[in-house]
């Protein structure tokens, strides 16, 4: 696909202006509508929430007041209320959904009339984790990622301090804990289940579908989590740092998310920004795909990739191009044939796992240089590993010179 830029550039911080002149300060949260108009959060210090029209492409205030963060206006016009850090959107049933941080609640906005109020929180943080009560009675700390779910008029929150996921059915307003039990504790294992009164550890985003709630916690390696009645681990938990394109699911490394979301053919999609990448999980197969980023498997025109800082660099006889990524702890090459970049050895993560496995697998730590042999054989010297690490022609695999 191509990225194309519709807001965040320029200085006009209006409203009714080109989106694409706009400034964003800490955009966070993001949200479409059924006619396309498009939401987003501006956190902090900007305190609003902002809309993209679909038809025009401008770009207005929708909640909150610029620069003057606080709790006002309920039961009044969201233009004219105060948010304290607004996080995450979602929108269920022509109602948005605001994660207002600071102020431990969630607003509700409807898109007809733009009333904004209270739909979760009191404004003051968790002191006793409180269930099956009115959500503007229960107490809620900072939350962050929330995500609607239709089949069930339902919507999540994380709690990442009382390490729970609280449920709110909009029907009745009522709230409680879709997994957690309020006692922080490491996840249930793969191919384990623990049902929602046992203790989970603290989670960083959630996102929901027909197929259920999924979320990912704040601690690296713990993985992505899928409940329906249950929770059970689904993908990731292992602390290898393997990185690459259509790997096995129990292979992968899941560290932090910073968003995470399901398309129409349940295909869920999640960003992970320790390894600056979006991954695809088909949910009900056994791999896991790159969407967006860089990493072995995928390759990007030389013009195009994005390196990080180049220490080295070093031709073949062939005219290939190596050069090494140090602050991406990864050795890529330009092939001179096809112009196309790609990596051949590292993961983008700073480590050391083993020897005898395929380069693309083993994490290098800044590699500082790069050359080949006479027949090809790749050597790349490690600046923080302190190691020369040798790359075969032929078998691909690395192993330790010094």
């Amino acid at each position: 696909g191509t990225n194309t830029i519709i807001v965040g550039l320029g200085t006009a911080t209006e409203d009714d202006v080109d989106a694409s002149i706009s400034p964003i300060v800490s955009g966070y949260g993001i949200v479409g509508d059924s006619t396309g108009n498009l939401y987003f959060s501006d956190s902090d210090p900007t305190c609003i929430v902002r809309r993209v029209t679909a038809i025009t492409l401008k770009v207005s205030t929708y909640a909150g007041a610029r620069n003057d963060c606080g709790f006002l206006g309920d039961g009044g016009l969201a233009a004219s209320s105060k948010l304290n850090k607004p996080r995450g959107l979602a929108i269920l049933s022509n109602v948005l959904y605001i994660a207002d941080f600071t102020n431990n609640r969630i607003r509700a906005v409807d898109l007809t009339t733009t009333i904004i109020r209270t739909f979760a929180g009191t404004g003051n943080p968790v002191t006793s984790l409180q269930t099956n009560v009115a959500a503007t009675s229960a107490d809620f700390n900072g939350p962050s990622s929330i995500a609607s779910n239709a089949p069930t008029g339902g919507l999540f929150a994380e709690d990442a301090v009382a390490c729970v996921v609280r449920r709110i059915l909009v029907a009745t307003g009522i709230v409680n804990t879709a997994a957690g039990n309020g006692v922080c504790a490491a996840p249930p294992a793969s191919g384990s289940f623990v049902g929602p009164s046992n203790s989970i550890d603290a989670p960083d985003v959630v996102c929901s579908s027909a197929l259920g709630l999924f979320y990912i916690f704040k601690n690296n390696a713990y993985g992505l989590y899928q409940q329906i009645t249950m929770s059970s681990r689904i993908a990731g938990g292992t602390s290898a740092v393997l990185y690459a394109d259509n790997i096995p699911l129990t292979s992968i490394r899941i560290d932090r998310a910073g968003g995470c979301f399901l398309d129409s053919s349940s295909n869920l999609y999640y960003s992970d920004y320790v390894s600056n990448r979006i991954w695809r999980v088909s949910i009900g197969t056994s791999s896991v795909r790159i969407y967006a980023g860089y990493v072995a498997g995928v390759s990007f025109p030389k013009q195009l990739a994005p390196f990080g800082r180049i220490t080295s660099i070093w031709e073949n006889t062939l005219g290939d191009m190596y050069l090494t990524e140090s602050t991406q702890h990864r050795v890529s090459m330009i092939s001179r044939s096809t112009g196309m970049a790609t990596v051949v050895a590292g993961t983008g993560y700073s480590a050391f796992v083993a020897d005898g496995v395929l380069a693309t697998l083993a994490p290098m730590a800044s590699p500082r240089t790069v050359i080949t042999d006479s027949v090809g054989n790749l050597y790349i010297a490690e600046y923080s590993g302190t190691r020369i690490r040798r790359v075969d022609k032929d078998s691909v695999l690395v192993s330790t010179v010094v």
